[in-house]
């Protein structure tokens, strides 16, 4: 079980967090995104991504279940990183943690230990790999699949086509 969010029930990583479901890793989408751009939440390179996920103990035959607190966005997003990283053992977890809670399975009163040192692994080997410094070896590989990523110029062109449906999926303001 992997939470994808961005803040922790305190509102701080490492300081009095709790994971909800017992024994889940933690993917601090803010942490393990791209160093190189002030844009929030943008796909990390492949490298910092390999990085941070072997960090986290994941390798590449392990099954991932990613879940957020509230069913908003983060859960999708950190699938979505894994698909387009070449990683097809990967969920979102119906419902996300409100549905867990409610159908009367075990939660965690407090994140483990060992938790809490592998996310900030995690976040520190992105930043070693955005300052391309030799890092730990990487357990997880990646495989970039250009087919799930659209470029500006792509949307630009298909918008004068119209050949697809665009969706805006932003919040209200942004």
């Amino acid at each position: 079980m992997l939470p994808g969010t961005c803040h922790t029930r305190a509102g701080t990583h490492g300081k009095n967090t709790r994971w909800p479901i017992f024994l889940a890793l933690y993917f601090d989408i803010d942490g393990i995104s791209d160093r190189t751009t002030h844009l929030p939440h943008m796909l990390p390179s492949e490298e910092a991504f390999a990085a941070a996920v072997s960090a986290l103990g994941i390798s590449n035959h392990d099954k991932v279940i990613v879940y957020d607190g509230k069913g908003f966005y983060s859960a999708p997003r950190v699938w979505w990183m894994f698909r387009i990283l070449g990683h097809d053992k990967v969920w979102v977890l119906d419902g996300g943690f409100p549905q867990w809670q409610a159908s009367g399975f075990n939660i965690g009163s407090s994140c483990l230990d060992d938790a809490v040192l592998k996310s900030r692994a995690a976040n520190s080997a992105v930043e070693t790999a955005y300052n391309g410094e030799l890092a730990n070896a990487a357990t997880f590989q990646t495989e970039f699949r250009h087919q799930l990523l659209w470029t500006l110029e792509k949307v630009k062109h298909n918008v004068a086509a119209k050949a697809h449906q665009v969706v805006d999926a932003r919040v209200k303001g942004r």
